[in-house]
């Protein structure tokens, strides 16, 4: 997990030595209580490093397809909230 100790995220903690990762997320509109959590947006990317570091190690075609998929998924979730701030 070395990639993720600079991630920095408010609401993810990394425990490496039992190689755990834990989300707090989002409860509410942020616009009606504020900002507590972190959203599906955070964990995605948390999987797209992950496998990043894997293919690093033992590189696989399927990975690389499985990163490019987060990828478009966090191009897609970015649109929308985009929208939404419009």
């Amino acid at each position: 997990m070395n990639i993720l100790k600079s991630f920095g995220r408010k609401y993810v903690s990394i425990d490496e030595d039992a190689s755990t990762i834990s989300f707090k997320m989002q409860n509410g509109l942020i616009s009606e209580v504020g900002e507590n959590g972190c959203f599906v947006d955070t964990i995605l990317d948390v999987a797209r490093l992950l496998l990043v570091e894997f293919n690093v190690q033992i590189f696989s075609d399927e990975i690389d397809m499985a990163i490019n998929r987060i990828e478009c998924a966090l191009h897609y979730l970015n649109q929308c909230n985009e929208i939404k701030k419009e």
